[in-house]
C-alpha cells in the first residue's frame, strides 16, 4: 500500500506486522512521520519513498553486501547483528571464518530491525568499542 488517509493508518499497520512485532512503543508513529508526506493529490499521505525504488534499494545493498571481503579491511570493525538463531538473520559474511577478524556481537531475541528494537543496547556495544580504542 502507497497511500493512507491518515499517518497513524500506516502506523498501525506497522503494529499489526510480525515483521514489526518487537518494535519500540512510538517507533511505528516515528516512521509514519519519516516515511509519509502529504499526497501529491492533496488527500491523505504517501510513501516518501516508491516501493519500487526502496526495492531496487534493497537488491542493491544485498548483493553488495555479500561481495565485501572482510580480509581487505584494515581497521577495526564492530559488528552488532541481529539473533542469529531467528529467521532470517543476516551475518556479516558467508564465511564463518572471516567473522574470526571482526569484533562480531549479537543481540539475543532481535531482528535486523535490532536498532529500532534495542536501540539502548546496541548505542552501549558501540560506544563500548569505540571506548577500547580510545575514541570515547
Amino acid at each position: 500500500m502507497e497511500w493512507f488517509e491518515l499517518r497513524v493508518d500506516f502506523a498501525n499497520r506497522l503494529r499489526e506486522s510480525p515483521a514489526f512485532r518487537r518494535l519500540r512503543p512510538g517507533v511505528p508513529d516515528l516512521f509514519a512521520e519519516t516515511m509519509l508526506r502529504p499526497a501529491a493529490s492533496g488527500s491523505g499521505y504517501e510513501l516518501c519513498c516508491p516501493r519500487e525504488y526502496e526495492a531496487q534499494a534493497f537488491e542493491f545493498a544485498f548483493g553488495w553486501s555479500m561481495q565485501i571481503d572482510l580480509t581487505n579491511i584494515s581497521c577495526p570493525v564492530k559488528v552488532v547483528g541481529a539473533d542469529p538463531t531467528g529467521q532470517f538473520s543476516f551475518m556479516p559474511s558467508m564465511d564463518l571464518g572471516a567473522l574470526a577478524g571482526l569484533d562480531y556481537d549479537f543481540l539475543p531475541e532481535t531482528t535486523h530491525f535490532l536498532q529500532l528494537e534495542e536501540p539502548e543496547q546496541r548505542a552501549a556495544l558501540t560506544i563500548e568499542f569505540l571506548a577500547g580504542r580510545g575514541f570515547v
